[in-house]
C-alpha cells in the first residue's frame, strides 16, 4: 500500500470550517512502541471486507457551531460542496479551536480524528504556528487497506496535546491473513492489531502506542504527527 502517490493536485479548499490537528513529529516519532512483547516488524495491514464500502462512507465535522455532514471526496464550502480527488476531505485547522472528524458506515464510526485546540505546533517548513493561524489538513482514505493519510506531510504537533485517532476494524475482512480460511490464526492476529504509522513513503511502518476500545472492534491512539495510519499487525 502506498497512500502518498494517490493524492494529486488536491485543490486548496477555501472553507469556512476549521479543525485543529495533531502533536510533534519526525521520521522517528516519539509515540513508537518499543515494548519487548510488541513486534515492530510489519506483517500485514487489515483489509476492507468490502472494498466498495468506502463509497458508502459518510463524513461529518463537529465544531463549536455544530455537526456538519460532508460527502466523502468533498468538503463544505460556503454551504455548497467542492470536490477533492478520491476519498478525501480537506479542512482548515486553526490553532485555538478543537474539532473532530468522523467517517462512518451505516452510522457506525470507522475512523474518528479528535483534535485539541493546542495541537498545532509547526508547519512543514518548521515555522511555528501562532494562535489563530490556520493550516489546511487533508484526510485521504485507502480503498484497499483500512488506512488514512493525514496531510500535509511534515506538519508537526504539540506532544502534550496530541490528537486522538480511533479506527474500527469491524469493517475488516475476518480472514485477516488472507489465507482463505477464518480460524484461530486470524483470532491470534486480532489480538496483536495496533495502529501503525508511516510518516512518508520513504519511511518504514512503525506501531504507535494504542489500545483496544470497548466499542465495536476499535483501536484508539494518541497521534503526534501528520502521517499515514493503518490498522496492522
Amino acid at each position: 500500500m502506498n497512500l502518498f502517490g494517490r493524492i494529486k493536485n488536491l485543490p486548496l479548499l477555501t472553507t469556512l470550517l476549521t479543525m485543529t490537528a495533531l502533536g510533534s513529529a519526525c521520521n522517528n516519532p516519539t509515540d513508537i512502541v518499543f515494548d519487548d512483547e510488541f513486534s515492530t516488524e510489519l506483517k500485514g495491514h487489515v483489509k476492507w471486507a468490502r472494498p466498495e464500502a468506502i463509497n458508502d462512507l459518510t463524513a461529518t465535522l463537529t465544531t463549536a457551531a455544530g455537526t456538519f455532514e460532508l460527502m466523502t471526496g468533498q468538503a463544505l464550502f460556503d454551504g455548497d460542496t467542492k470536490g477533492t480527488e478520491g476519498h478525501a476531505v480537506s479542512f482548515w485547522a486553526v490553532k485555538g479551536e478543537a474539532r473532530s472528524v468522523q467517517f462512518a458506515l451505516d452510522d457506525m464510526p470507522v475512523i474518528t480524528l479528535e483534535l485539541q485546540a493546542m495541537s498545532l505546533l509547526s508547519r512543514p517548513d518548521g515555522s511555528p504556528i501562532a494562535w489563530g493561524d490556520s493550516v489546511l489538513i487533508t484526510l485521504q482514505l485507502d480503498d484497499t487497506d483500512l488506512a488514512v493519510q493525514i496531510l500535509p506531510e511534515g506538519l508537526q504537533f504539540h506532544p502534550t496535546y496530541a490528537a486522538n485517532l480511533s479506527m474500527s476494524y469491524a469493517v475488516a475482512n475476518d480472514d485477516l491473513n488472507g489465507d482463505g480460511i477464518v480460524n484461530a490464526n486470524d483470532r491470534d492476529i486480532e489480538q496483536s492489531l495496533n495502529i501503525w504509522s508511516q510518516p512518508t513513503a520513504q519511511d518504514s511502518w512503525w506501531p504507535i502506542e494504542s489500545q483496544k476500545l470497548s466499542g465495536p472492534r476499535s483501536i484508539f491512539g494518541g497521534i503526534t504527527q501528520s502521517s499515514g495510519y493503518a490498522v496492522s499487525w
